[in-house]
Parts: C-alpha cells; sequence; structure tokens
C-alpha cells in the first residue's frame, strides 16, 4: 500500500512541478509587459524591477492535479476507469469531500485575489483582516478545524480561525528575503504531505505534494537573485493553504485510547511552520512593546536581523531554510512513534533553534 501512495505522490508532485515549470516564463513574460512588478525603492533593494506572478503559479499547479484527480475518482466511481486496489476506495471518500475541499479552493483564491490586488494598490489593514477572518471560517465551519481534545465547537472554532488568519500572516511577512517564503513553504508541505502519506490520508497529502510540487518550481525562479516574486497573492494562497492542511492532519497515531492524551498535535502544526511562526510571534511582541502597529512594515524580521549579523542576506536564507527543513522533520519524528528521546530532541532542537535566531540577531546598538 505504502508502495501506491509513494507513486501517486511521485505522479502528482511531478504534475503540479512540470505545469508550473511551464508557466513560469509565460507568466514573468506577461507580467512585464503589463507593468506587474515590484519596482525597486525604499525598502525594495533590487536592482531592476522583478515581475510578480510566483502565486499564479501556484494556484495553477494546484489546481492542475486536483481537476485531475477528481476526473478520475469520478471515473472510477462511474466504472470508466479502475484503480489499484490500495486506491480505489479512496475515490469514493475523495468525491464525499467535496465540500471542505471546495471550502479550502474557494478561500485560498480568494485570499490570493485579495493579495493579487494588494500588489497592484494596495489595502489597508481593515479589510484585509476582515477578508481573512470570513474566509478562515468559511472553511473552519465545513470542517477543517483542531478538535484540541475537547467537546466545545466554539472554542474549536476560535481557536481554528485565529490559527489560520496567523499563520496566513505570517507567511506574508516572510516573503522579504529571495527564496525565504517559497523554501519556508515547500518544507511545511513536505512535512504535512509525509505525515498525511504515512497516516493514509491521501487527499491531504495529494493537496500538500501538489503545492510541494508547485513550490519547488516556482523557487527555482525565486531563489536570490529572484526572477519573480510570489507577491501577497503567492504567500497568503500558500500560507493560508499550509495552514488549513495542517488543521486538517489527524495526528491518528497521537490520539489512539491506549496511548491517551498528548500535545503533539498542538506542538506539530508549530514544528511544521516553525520560521514564519517563530517571525510572526516575535515581530508582533517587539512591535507592540515598542508601540508600533504589528501590520507595520519594516527591517526588523528574524531574516533583517540575521543578514545584518552574518553580513549576508544569502547566509541568512540558508540558515532560516535549514531550521525550517529541521521543523518539518522533527514534525515527522514526533508523530510517528520515534523513541521518545528522539522526538524530544527534535521538539527541543527547532523550537531552541528559533529562540537562539531571535536572541542572538537583535537590533545592533549604534554607534554615535
Amino acid at each position: 500500500m505504502l508502495t501506491s501512495y509513494l507513486a501517486l505522490a511521485g505522479a502528482i508532485g511531478a504534475a503540479a512541478f512540470f505545469s508550473g515549470r511551464f508557466l513560469l516564463p509565460r507568466v514573468h513574460q506577461r507580467n512585464l509587459s503589463r507593468g506587474r512588478v515590484d519596482a525597486p525603492g525604499g525598502r525594495k533593494t533590487q536592482a531592476a524591477p522583478v515581475p510578480f506572478g510566483g502565486g499564479t503559479v501556484l494556484m495553477a499547479g494546484v489546481a492542475i492535479p486536483l481537476v485531475l484527480g477528481f476526473a478520475t475518482a469520478l471515473a472510477a466511481t462511474l466504472g470508466v476507469v479502475s484503480l489499484p486496489e490500495s486506491l480505489a476506495p479512496y475515490a469514493d471518500g475523495a468525491l464525499s469531500r467535496w465540500f471542505p475541499i471546495s471550502a479550502l479552493v474557494v478561500a485560498s483564491v480568494g485570499l490570493a485575489a485579495m493579495g493579487r490586488v494588494d500588489d497592484s494598490r494596495g489595502l489597508k489593514v481593515g479589510p484585509r483582516l476582515i477578508i481573512q477572518f470570513v474566509l478562515a471560517t468559511l472553511v473552519v465551519l465545513s470542517g477543517i478545524r483542531a478538535s484540541l481534545f475537547v467537546d466545545s465547537f466554539l472554542l474549536q472554532l476560535i481557536v481554528s480561525v485565529m490559527w489560520l488568519v496567523f499563520a496566513t500572516n505570517a507567511m506574508n511577512f516572510i516573503d522579504n528575503m529571495d527564496g525565504l517564503c517559497v523554501g519556508s513553504g515547500l518544507a511545511s508541505a513536505l512535512g504535512i504531505a509525509t505525515l498525511a502519506l504515512l497516516d493514509g490520508q491521501v487527499l491531504v497529502m495529494a493537496l500538500a505534494i501538489s503545492l510541494a510540487g508547485a513550490l519547488a518550481a516556482v523557487l527555482s525562479w525565486n531563489r536570490p537573485p529572484a526572477r519573480l516574486y510570489l507577491g501577497d497573492e503567492g504567500s497568503q494562497f500558500a500560507g493560508f493553504l499550509l495552514a488549513a492542511l495542517g488543521l486538517a492532519l489527524s495526528f491518528q497515531p497521537e490520539q489512539s485510547a491506549t496511548r491517551g492524551f498528548s500535545f503533539v498535535p498542538f506542538f506539530a502544526p508549530l514544528l511544521l511552520m516553525v520560521i514564519p511562526v517563530a517571525d510572526g510571534a516575535t515581530v508582533i511582541v517587539s512591535r507592540c512593546r515598542r508601540g508600533i502597529p504589528p501590520w507595520t512594515a519594516g527591517l526588523d524580521h528574524l531574516s533583517h536581523r540575521l543578514a545584518r549579523r552574518l553580513s549576508s542576506k544569502t547566509k541568512a536564507v540558508a540558515m532560516l531554510l535549514s531550521i525550517a527543513f529541521w521543523g518539518a522533520a522533527g514534525a515527522v519524528l514526533v508523530v510517528n512513534g520515534s523513541p521518545p528521546h528522539l522526538a524530544a530532541a527534535a521538539l527541543l532542537a527547532a523550537v531552541g533553534a528559533a529562540v537562539v535566531i531571535f536572541l542572538s540577531t537583535g537590533p545592533r546598538r549604534s554607534r554615535p
């Protein structure tokens, strides 16, 4: 069965990756000719205008395998095609989950559309947050939410919506250096896909691996020096989808009656998105302490602080991405029955690394 899952994951990831690679030069040229670019100036230090469009490629990379997958499931249900015995039961399951998947797609695309508008002419923070909360509530009401081991729908609703909004904005926060947001998203998507595959959650795995394939394609054009930017369109889409897929994971190995209560389902999503979470939390706390609105643009993110310490943006991004991949690997180790000491070490190492970055990269005192 695992072999069938791996083959399916490989096919989906390849479809998303090569779809993205096909679209990249076309989207790049189209946006460049239409003036959908991020021009240098102010905090923008690139040498020349860089087109947006990474979000468009991401959405296409996810949509193509998703449409093909549902078409195949429908054809298998109607008897037009036959699936391997290990995958056949999931055809009916995929079709039965059309409502939460539709809600997730609508919300993710809606946030991407909002981000596209914000990229072109800017949006105030109020309307942005209202749209984010409304779409997050739609997804949670569709059934994608954290159980929290408590029989309280209201608490589940509040925590899940807050997580979706925070994680979405946290991904947007780290889209401040070439390759950082895309690479961090790739680490998260691969971690979610691995957890879903090991737990037999084929639909979650399919969505996560398609996003991973699309992110891998975009990374080839977004790495330093970037030829294409995600923009708010891409960071909002990727952040929301990753946060929702993290909620959709069952963490079944940690919820069995024989093992009792576990904090793992609380910590695993944080590990899966360790860099956005660490950066978002520290920036919000730091700005609130200084009396600055958290949504204000600034150069106080972990990436900026680390780049100043290392005198290199490339080294800063490489270090942060290594922690992102280690955090995702730690989540897989923690959830899937590895020895307790190894799981604890993975958890502490990932969280500790994020804390060390924050403590060691504080702003330098200016010399007189």
